[in-house]
């Protein structure tokens, strides 16, 4: 299964292919009731929280419920359990780029899409000031924008610019003509990016 947005292979993100025993648990859920679903995939993270396609499971699935407490709950478990495994820091905001490879297949990859995973959720929640430290320390670690929180960044500064409906038309044009990536550029000059 290829992200839409990053077009990187799911499987990538967690290190390579879930296990046979994850994959048919996954398969046994399908058109089960939500409660037996949640259940299961929290199961899963208590008894084996090194497998990080359970917290990605979790805080989609929440998130897709506009459930977002459980979403961001999910999201910051697979976060701390993906750090463990990668070596790096429990705190998000002290990691640094050189302290894994962020784009090879593994929890370093999965610990920033999950970064970036709770920068939409941030927003979804209105938290605006968290949204915007998660998008800078993505944009510290992934510069080149491999795992797309381009998209992030331009619903933030939409979500700011609302009340300035010149800048949000500059916006849709530059959606309409380029893209995620042209919205970005186009921005740029409008709102400040907070940068470390």
């Amino acid at each position: 299964m290829v992200n839409l947005l990053s077009g990187v292979e799911s499987t990538e993100l967690f290190g390579g292919e879930v296990s046979a025993a994850m994959r048919r648990l996954i398969e046994g859920l399908h058109g089960a009731p939500a409660e037996q679903i949640v259940a299961v995939l929290w199961s899963v993270t208590l008894t084996s929280p090194q497998s990080l396609a359970a917290y990605y499971l979790l805080y989609k699935f929440h998130a897709g419920r506009c459930e977002l407490d459980e979403a961001e709950h999910a999201a910051h478990l697979g976060l701390i359990a993906s750090a463990h495994a990668a070596g790096l820091n429990e705190n998000w905001q002290m990691v640094q780029a050189g302290d894994a490879n962020f784009h090879a297949p593994g929890p370093a990859c999965f610990w920033l899409f999950t970064l970036k995973a709770l920068a939409f959720i941030g927003l979804r929640r209105g938290e605006r000031e968290t949204a915007t430290q998660l998008i800078a320390q993505l944009r510290q670690l992934d510069p080149a924008d491999h795992l797309g929180f381009g998209a992030a960044t331009v619903r933030l500064r939409r979500h700011t610019m609302s009340k300035q409906p010149a800048i949000a038309s500059l916006a849709d044009d530059n959606l309409a003509a380029g893209g995620v990536a042209a919205v970005d550029r186009a921005l740029s000059a409008t709102w400040p990016t907070n940068r470390r």
